[in-house]
């Protein structure tokens, strides 16, 4: 608010933006799963692709206002067919 202050700008009008790197798996592990001890501690944006929407919902909460997905760090970061697959599928979650 303060940096805002100094530069004569409204707080509302600034926009913070985020560059993520989701790693969208076929697989993930339930919570009955995480629960039982049966899986392995799921990182952040990584999982199935419900499991990584809920993650950008509460990076969304947290006062993001634009995300830019990045893959080149992800199994499918050399499939371009696929990367457009999965964006489409991760929009329903932060639009």
């Amino acid at each position: 608010m303060n940096e805002c202050y100094k530069i004569n700008r409204d707080a509302k009008d600034i926009q913070i933006v985020a560059i993520l790197y989701p790693n969208v798996t076929d697989f993930g592990y339930t919570e009955r799963e995480m629960a039982q001890g049966q899986g392995q501690q799921r990182h952040l944006l990584s999982g199935t692709i419900d499991q990584v929407g809920i993650d950008l919902q509460e990076v969304k909460k947290i006062g993001i206002d634009h995300v830019i997905l990045n893959y080149n760090r992800s199994e499918i970061g050399d499939n371009s067919s696929k990367i457009i697959e999965v964006s489409k599928d991760l929009s329903r979650f932060i639009r």
